[in-house]
């Protein structure tokens, strides 16, 4: 017992020092800085990002908490350098390397793709926070584990036919059937949970979704351009929320969509989209240009980046 003490009290100093003095602080702005130069090369867009991350850092609450969010952008942004490297040929130091194609890979999955029309733009899709099935599971394990210790009364044998009765009351007695339930449903809702996208085009925003059927439902970016963003205090520690479109009717499946990951970013995006779409196409123009003036540098066809 008093060993047990002895690491409380050392854990509850050590992340009283943490609070008390901002190196994690300090830590964390430099590390969502890192992770922009990562994922978006020495850009305008690249400072730009930065500079957002290192406001969104500065919003959470608790120095600890900076620092693991911190950490996961750079997780993020490492993430990207792979899939980059992975189909990027080009030489390091070009012109290229200013082009926005090989830091961000806009290809809709093969989930989302079957609900775009030919030439919608495609800007992103997102799979929902693993705390949304993460939340249900425990629900049911719990609800299994009460089941277990706290099993319900016997079924009466009036109710129905007396070999219906008998089999609920032995399925209650044993208690261990709730169990057997609870592996194929816990992978019915992870599997649900990949399955649900929320994806963002230039024309619309929407969200594909079942397994074994397919529910594909859409509003028009020119009727949702309202749009809130709200976190818990949960939402905030694992770095989720929820998207609602304002000037949606109170019904529409797409007004309110929750356990959405890296919401400040998702919501910077979709206001792109909304507010500012000449910027997107700007920033293409720029895009071909670079490519055009990396070929009068002598590239060929085998250096440029696939583009979506």
């Amino acid at each position: 017992m008093n060993a047990f003490i002895g690491v409380m009290v050392a854990v509850g100093v050590g992340l009283l020092t943490n609070e008390l003095f901002d190196a994690s602080s300090w830590l964390a702005k430099r590390i969502v800085r890192r992770a922009a130069r990562i994922r978006y090369g020495d850009s305008e867009r690249g400072a730009i990002r930065a500079e957002e991350q290192a406001r969104y850092i500065a919003d959470r609450p608790g120095n600890l908490l900076k620092l693991v969010t911190a950490i996961g952008f750079l997780a993020t942004a490492l993430a990207h350098r792979r899939q980059r490297a992975a189909g990027d040929d080009a030489p390091q130091g070009s012109l290229l390397d200013q082009v926005r194609a090989p830091y961000l890979v806009d290809i809709p999955s093969g989930i989302v793709a079957r609900g775009l029309y030919p030439t919608e733009h495609y800007e992103g899709e997102w799979v929902r926070h693993w705390w949304a099935p993460t939340r249900r599971i425990i629900l049911g394990t719990l609800g299994c584990l009460a089941l277990t210790l706290w099993p319900p009364p016997p079924v009466p044998t009036d109710l129905g036919p007396d070999w219906l009765a008998s089999a609920l009351n032995a399925v209650i007695a044993a208690r261990w059937p709730w169990w057997i339930l609870l592996a194929p449903w816990a992978g019915w809702t992870i599997t649900a949970w990949w399955r649900d996208r929320f994806t963002v085009t230039r024309s619309r925003v929407m969200r594909v979704r079942g397994v074994l059927r397919l529910e594909i439902t859409s509003a028009s970016l020119s009727s949702a351009t309202d749009v809130q963003l709200r976190q818990s205090i949960l939402g905030r520690v694992l770095n989720f929320g929820t998207i609602t479109f304002l000037n949606l009717p109170l019904l529409h499946p797409m007004r309110r969509t929750t356990a959405l990951p890296n919401p400040n970013e998702l919501l910077l995006q979709v206001a792109e989209v909304i507010y500012d779409p000449a910027a997107i196409y700007e920033r293409e123009t720029t895009d071909k240009d670079l490519i055009a003036a990396a070929f009068d540098e002598g590239l060929g066809d085998d250096q440029l980046p696939e583009q979506a």
